[in-house]
């Protein structure tokens, strides 16, 4: 019996501060896509279509998509869109620390795709990223982020992204240029149970 991958999506920009998106992402496999165009499907970030820091096989897919076909999709803030404006950082770290071993990501998806099996190689084509006008970064007191234990007061920025310059400013007079990344693309992993998008890696369970 075939097993075909699933694919989940999200992206992130400046060290884990999330930028929801629309993006159309064109998928294919070692399977040969048909010489006819592709299907374009919708796939909108709903609590049904996106599942919160863990990658998990037994996750029923949301979307069935055959090689060569194109997805436009949407993808939420961290914590399931709890990571926005208004919320503090004691908000944040609450969180964080209600949830362990759960990453921070909102993944769109499961993708199943047809024909495809495990060991092959899936190629994904990112075709346009289109973000929000702001984004967040955050140091979590003494948990996570960039030296947690250096930092450990911790502090969150939100800043306005500048599309039509393609640059943020960071601090006042500290101008970050800007460019749409896809933060986190994976396939379901071959072992059972769930594993933290945080980060991505075989051997990494439950960080």
């Amino acid at each position: 019996m075939k097993r075909s991958h699933v694919i989940s999506f999200a992206l992130a920009f400046l060290a884990g501060a999330c930028l929801a998106t629309v993006a159309a992402a064109q998928i294919q496999s070692v399977v040969p896509a048909s010489k006819t165009k592709g299907k374009v499907h919708i796939l909108p970030a709903t609590m049904e279509t996106t599942q919160w820091g863990w990658y998990d096989n037994a996750q029923k897919p949301v979307l069935t998509v055959n090689p060569g076909d194109t997805v436009v999709m949407e993808t939420m803030m961290h914590f399931h869109d709890q990571f926005m404006p208004g919320k503090t950082l004691a908000d944040l770290a609450k969180i964080r620390a209600d949830n362990p071993g759960r990453g921070a990501h909102t993944l769109t998806g499961p993708i199943y795709v047809e024909g495809a099996e495990p060991g092959d190689v899936l190629k994904v084509t990112i075709n346009k990223i289109v973000p929000r006008a702001y984004g967040m970064n955050v140091n979590y007191p003494g948990i996570a982020g960039l030296f947690p234990k250096e930092f450990p007061e911790g502090q969150i920025r939100l800043m306005y992204l500048d599309w039509d310059k393609k640059v943020a400013e960071f601090l006042p007079g500290v101008i970050v240029p800007l460019r749409p990344f896809p933060g986190i693309l994976g396939v379901a992993r071959a072992e059972p149970g769930r594993y933290s998008t945080v980060p991505p890696g075989r051997l990494d369970r439950g960080r």
